[in-house]
């Protein structure tokens, strides 16, 4: 049954999706992030679901736009936390790293988009490294437009 059946007969999953954090720029770094999540499981818990999933974009992947995201992700620290802060928040909180979200965003746009938005050239074809992307755009000069195809990480917070 869809997602507005259930709806409309009153019947719930056992699994609610978190679809975005995002912390004021002034206020990072001290700790908003942790009470974010913890809120978000806190309302799930409260309203009868056993777990929540979140697709989390890692903090600083776009420093390493061309390493596989699965790779990043592996990544830990001596404490055995992951390597990137976003994770380890979620980590911190309960969460645990179930897979990989593979195109939690597509963005397709007209190449004359893509430079206006980046100021990059976009005139070579294939992957093109933009700030703060996770992984390289694909340009199509033939098409004339460019392709971002973003993952994310899928982390699973357990309520019960």
């Amino acid at each position: 049954m869809t997602a507005a059946g259930d709806l409309l007969t009153g019947r719930i999953g056992h699994l609610v999706v978190g679809v975005e954090v995002t912390v004021a720029a002034e206020w990072q770094g001290r700790g908003v992030s942790r009470v974010m999540v913890d809120a978000m499981r806190a309302n799930a818990a409260r309203h009868g679901f056993d777990a929540l999933l979140i697709p989390v974009r890692p903090t600083h992947k776009h420093e390493e736009p061309e390493v596989p995201l699965a790779a990043y992700a592996a990544r830990t620290r001596p404490d055995g936390l992951p390597q990137d802060p976003w994770l380890r928040t979620h980590a911190r909180a309960g969460g645990e790293i179930v897979g990989i979200a593979p195109t939690s965003l597509t963005l397709a746009a007209p190449l004359a988009d893509w430079r206006d938005w980046t100021g990059l050239p976009f005139d070579t074809p294939g992957p093109v490294l933009v700030p703060e992307a996770l992984v390289p755009v694909h340009c199509d000069l033939a098409r004339g437009s460019a392709v971002y195809v973003e993952p994310n990480v899928w982390v699973r917070h357990l309520l019960r």
